[in-house]
């Protein structure tokens, strides 16, 4: 499939969109699944370039970057130079960023928020959920979206119970 191409697999519709990344060819998708409801997906992203909003907004399910907290990463291991890249616009979006944009994603009619990406060195679980949580109930959507934090390596559910909401 071709970057903002589309192809039908069985009930599933995929779309992809570019995504601002330094790597060939990044994409994020829009996939709609035969019921009709559509899931968002985008990792590998700098910032939320239209594209990558145009592709989330609407989804009632969305897997998004949360990769690192700022001040982990500033603080952290990594030479500066990869510093600067993942702080970049074209890097990894920050715990920051990914929260700031959850309440736009809940006022579009997302349910389903599975933060993803999560850097094992300059984030924790704790640390992302807490900033995305924060910004959805200070934005009056705690009670609307259930959010959870992707394993590293094990499958975690994206769609929840009413009861398991935040």
């Amino acid at each position: 499939m071709d970057v903002g191409g589309c192809v039908k697999i069985g009930g599933l519709t995929v779309r992809s969109a570019k995504t601002p990344h330094d790597s060939a060819d990044s994409v994020c998708y829009r996939i709609t699944l035969s019921s009709g409801e559509e899931l968002g997906y985008a990792t590998d992203i700098g910032n939320l370039s239209d594209e990558v909003v145009d592709t989330l907004c609407g989804c009632r399910f969305v897997v998004i970057e949360s990769n690192h907290d700022k001040a982990m990463l500033k603080n952290g291991p990594y030479p500066q130079s990869l510093k600067m890249r993942i702080l970049g616009s074209r890097g990894h979006l920050s715990n920051e960023d990914c929260a700031r944009f959850l309440p736009t994603l809940a006022a579009c009619g997302c349910k389903n928020i599975l933060l993803a990406h999560l850097s094992r060195e300059n984030n924790t679980p704790e640390l992302a959920l807490s900033s995305a949580k924060e910004l959805l109930e200070s934005a009056g959507f705690g009670d609307e979206v259930s959010l959870d934090v992707a394993a590293v390596n094990s499958p975690v559910a994206l769609i929840k119970e009413p009861d398991d909401v935040l």
